[in-house]
Order: structure tokens, then C-alpha cells, then sequence
């Protein structure tokens, strides 16, 4: 539109030339005896030779993101309004009739603009979906953990069948269980874990069951996939685009990024051997403690804690986690993760919706050079000249990027840009004159540091344009 308009200023112009040409044509044969005391009409020597201008210029400036469409109250293009001041110099030539071209050079400077872009993340956004999804695998995996704990413990509902003795979990079972869990906590690297997660659950769950084997027997080959049933296992794929290696790093980097305390817990989890009821270490149940078996009182504390039934007067010893001064921090994170909305994620942990709401977006434009080729001619009846122009100005200055508002931070451009202008000069007296012109800056766009969201890394391009109106001063010299 803006190049339409200019396009069509300078039409008109050609068009005004033209019929001020055949204006003088039939005044030159119809005209009587001239009157020697009119005043004398300018001719174009008077809009030639060098010109100095000086003004003020008010803009409209223009930034696209297309990673706006993820938020709400938003729009992808922000306009903002600054002024400043131009100075340009240039010479004018004429040519055949009353037309002309010219060069000029220039430089503009302006204020700092700025427009409130404050939003929130859309719930549909694809990264908030991400880190819905996150959060429901870890979940869910949690419960089928917690799940399989509870297998092995004794139905008081089933008349008649003896509570189960003797060691309810292998201890190289738990050995590579507490690894697991230390790796998603962010202690341990996946050359511990990588078997256990990988192969396949082994027939026969994590435990006999209870009404066939009244000791519980365990499984001395379970794997991971023995805690969790098939369709958690699935899911941990598909978060993984396949790989259950890779899901288990999201849920992962989600436990650290969201629940950093239950991570904390996770990491030092049989740091110590576990405890009883009767608060007696079971030895050998730490991690490189020689590894035993667990008893039946131990499972029943892992059922409680993955299953998020774990009350306030057990401590997190009972698990050889040496985190009891966590243990209200950790439980309000499990009530987090267990119950809290789905709007809770929205934003990282570190980012205050209020002031998201409020963030202004700013771009400041020092000095700014332009170079420019210029045509018009002269409306000499009307003391006025009209011109288009084209050439490249330089942008300079700072920008706050539209789409940053989880790491807002003020970054240095210069670009290059091609514009056009259209404009009109009033002749004053033979020296001085006033001018308004259009001008547009075509986008350009600038690759600025790239931001993250939910560990999601964005690629930060802003497109920068400009379009102004100058008001000037010029003098001829």
C-alpha cells in the first residue's frame, strides 16, 4: 500500500508537470503585451543548484514476529510512534522542460518508540501442549511406579491370606531402579541406565503375585518396564518421537526445569540405607552398600512416595534420601504435579505473569544515513516543487525483540535498508523554502540472539521497518 501510494504521488505529479507545460504553451501564443511591473513568476534555475535542509521527522515504526501467533493478546506486528530530526543535503539539476534530477545525502535521528506487546502463552500454544504432555507422562509414570510397589504388599480384604515375609525386591532389581531414578534426577548419565530402560519387561511382573506366591517372590530379572504398563510405556516413546531413551530425557529436563526439589530428591534417593517402621537402617540398601533385597516395610514406603500418598509423619530417610528439611517443598511440588491446572505451566518457573502482561517493546534509532537519487519538476505558477526519490538508508539503533518476553534484553542493529519518498518544496523567496515529504523504509529483517522457551529452542528474528513524515527547512545556497 505505502509503495502504491508513493507510486501514485509521483504520477501526479508527472501528470501536474505535464499540464503546467501546456499551460505555458497556450499562454506563450495567446499572451498580450506583458505588465512590466508584475512580479516576475520563478523559473527553474530557482530550484537548482545545492540545497541545504533541516526538520523534524515523526515515524511510525513497524516490528513483526511470527512466534507471536503463540500467545495470547497479541498480535504478530507491533507499530509504535517516534520523532526525531533530518538534515540532508543535495543538488538539483534540470533537464528537458521544467523537470529535474538530483542526489541528495542525509541522516535521520529519532526517539525511542514503544508499544506494550504483554501476553500469555496460549494453552493451545504447541510448546505449552509440550509441556502439558511432560508433565502427564511424568505423572502417570509415577503412579504405575508406585502401582507395582503396592502389588507386593498385603490385602487386608483378602480373608485368609498371610501377610508375605522375606525380601520383596531383588537387590540388583533395585540397584538398577535406584540408578534409574537418579539419572531422571539428574545424577547419574545413561550409560547406568541405558540396559534397564531399554530391554523389555520380563514375564512375570516385578512381583509374584500375592494369591499364587505368598511370599511375594521378585522377579530377579525385572526391568523397568515391569514397574510401568504398556501404555506408559508408550507414551514415554511418543514424547521421545520413538525413542524411550529420549522420552526419558524429556521427563527428565522437566523435573529439573519444574520440580526441582523433587528432582533433588530423586538424585539422592539410597544415598543412605532405607529405614524401617522402627526407624532401623536396613544395611546394605544404599547405593554401592553391597545390595540387598528389600523388605516388605521398605516397599510399602516406595509405594507411598511414588504414589503420592506419603504423609507428613513419614521422612524422606525411609527412601535413604537425606533431603528432610525438602520435605514441605517436595510434597508441594508432588501436589504440583499431581493436581495443580494445566494454566500452572504456561510460563517457566522464573517468569512472573504480571510483569509478562506489562512488557513494553522498544526500539530506539540513532543517527541514521541515507543516500538517495531524486526526480520531480517545477509547478512554476505555484512556486512548488514535486520529487520522488529512492535510495538506501542505513537503520541504526537498539531493539527489544518483540517475541523475547522470557529473557528481555536489548540488542544493537544495523541494517541496511531501500526506501522511497515523495514530497513537495514551497518556494519562500529566491533562497528558502518549506517541504513535506513521505518516506518509507522497506523491512528488513535482523537475526537477534535466539530465545528459549520450556527448553525449547527459538529462532529470535525481528523484521524491522520504518515509514515517516518529514517537515523541512531548506535553504538554496
Amino acid at each position: 500500500m505505502k509503495v502504491l501510494l508513493c507510486c501514485s504521488a509521483l504520477v501526479l505529479a508527472l501528470n501536474l508537470c505535464a499540464a503546467e507545460n501546456d499551460k505555458e504553451i497556450y499562454d506563450e501564443s495567446n499572451k498580450e503585451t506583458p505588465d512590466e511591473n508584475a512580479p516576475a513568476a520563478s523559473s527553474a534555475k530557482d530550484f537548482a543548484g545545492v540545497f541545504l535542509g533541516a526538520g523534524v521527522n515523526i515515524g511510525v515504526q513497524r516490528k513483526t514476529a511470527e512466534i507471536n501467533r503463540e500467545f495470547r493478546d497479541r498480535s504478530e506486528s507491533v507499530n509504535s510512534t517516534n520523532y526525531g530530526g533530518t538534515f540532508t543535503i543535495g543538488y538539483h539539476y534540470p533537464i528537458a522542460g521544467n523537470c529535474f534530477i538530483g542526489i541528495e545525502a542525509g541522516a535521520d535521528f529519532g526517539s525511542e518508540s514503544a508499544q506494550h506487546i504483554g501476553g500469555i502463552l496460549k494453552t493451545e500454544s504447541a510448546f505449552a501442549q509440550r509441556e502439558f504432555l511432560r508433565r502427564d507422562v511424568l505423572r502417570q509414570m509415577m503412579q504405575g511406579v508406585g502401582m507395582s510397589f503396592k502389588i507386593a504388599q498385603y490385602q487386608p480384604g483378602l480373608i485368609g491370606v498371610p501377610m508375605p515375609v522375606g525380601p520383596s525386591i531383588s537387590g540388583n532389581v533395585w540397584e538398577n531402579f535406584v540408578r534409574t531414578i537418579r539419572y531422571l534426577g539428574g545424577g547419574e548419565g545413561e550409560a547406568a541406565i541405558n540396559d534397564f530402560i531399554t530391554r523389555d519387561a520380563h514375564l512375570g511382573g516385578v512381583f509374584a503375585d500375592v494369591l499364587v506366591d505368598p511370599n511375594c517372590t521378585a522377579n530377579p530379572n525385572a526391568t523397568f518396564a515391569n514397574f510401568l504398563n504398556e501404555n506408559t510405556r508408550i507414551r514415554i516413546a511418543e514424547l521421545g518421537n520413538g525413542s524411550i531413551i529420549e522420552g526419558f530425557r524429556e521427563i527428565k529436563s522437566f523435573l529439573q526445569d519444574r520440580l526441582p526439589n523433587l528432582a533433588d530428591a530423586f538424585n539422592h534417593m539410597a544415598e543412605i540405607d532405607i529405614r524401617e517402621f522402627g526407624g532401623a537402617q536396613v544395611l546394605g540398601t544404599r547405593l554401592g552398600g553391597g545390595i540387598v533385597g528389600l523388605t516388605l516395610e521398605n516397599v510399602y514406603y516406595l509405594y507411598d512416595f511414588f504414589a503420592h500418598q506419603m504423609g507428613g509423619g513419614a521422612g524422606f530417610d525411609t527412601l535413604g534420601v537425606n533431603r528432610a528439611a525438602l520435605f514441605d517443598q517436595i510434597i508441594d511440588e508432588m501436589n504440583n504435579l499431581y493436581y495443580a491446572p494445566q494454566a500452572d505451566l504456561v510460563f517457566p518457573a522464573d517468569v512472573n505473569e504480571v510483569t509478562v502482561r506489562n512488557v513494553e517493546t522498544k526500539t530506539s534509532f540513532g543517527v541514521c544515513p541515507h543516500l538517495a537519487l531524486k526526480a520531480g519538476c517545477f509547478l512554476k505558477k505555484l512556486n512548488v516543487c514535486l520529487y520522488a526519490k529512492f535510495g538506501a538508508i542505513q537503520l541504526n539503533g537498539h531493539v527489544t525483540p518483540v517475541n523475547n518476553i522470557y529473557g528481555l534484553r536489548e540488542e544493537k542493529f544495523k541494517v541496511i535498508a531501500p526506501f522511497v519518498a515523495v514530497g513537495a518544496t514551497k518556494s519562500v523567496d529566491e533562497n528558502w523554502g518549506i517541504g513535506l515529504e513521505l518516506f518509507h523504509a522497506f523491512k528488513r529483517t535482523k537475526k537477534l540472539q535466539d530465545t528459549r522457551i520450556f527448553r525449547h529452542t527459538i529462532e529470535n528474528r525481528t523484521c524491522i521497518s520504518k515509514t515517516g513524515l518529514r517537515l523541512t527547512v531548506s535553504y538554496k545556497l
